[in-house]
């Protein structure tokens, strides 16, 4: 399996979160790749400067743009939690979330601190 897009990753990390649990970043890494059942090579596959894991980098991502949206809150450094809206957004997006769906939200066009889409 080819490793996901940010995008891809969006879905299944809500998911995991309606739990209600609070994750660290290494522990959402973690619970997605092996959700999507990657192998350790390509967990090790490394951006192109070569500085820090692909995957790795697609969950900080798809964080980023969860958190922008108002999806996803950081109660602590490093840590994260679904927020009612999250929840809402699940419920109201049975096809899954994405970028188009996040572009609904005020936060993610309207902030100016949208980072630019990673390639």
């Amino acid at each position: 399996m080819p490793i996901p897009s940010y995008q891809m990753i969006m879905t299944p990390m809500l998911d995991l979160l309606t739990s209600g649990q609070v994750y660290t970043i290494g522990e959402l890494i973690e619970r997605m790749a092996e959700h999507f059942g990657l192998t350790p090579e390509e967990r090790r596959v490394l951006i192109p400067s070569g500085t820090f894991p692909l995957f790795n980098n697609r969950v900080h991502w798809c964080k980023t743009y969860l958190k922008q949206a108002g999806l996803l809150e950081q109660p602590q450094r490093g840590k994260v939690r679904i927020t009612p809206r999250g929840r809402e957004a699940l419920r109201h997006n049975p096809a899954g979330i994405n970028l188009e769906v996040l572009e609904g939200y005020t936060e993610s066009r309207n902030s100016g601190s949208v980072p630019a889409r990673p390639r």
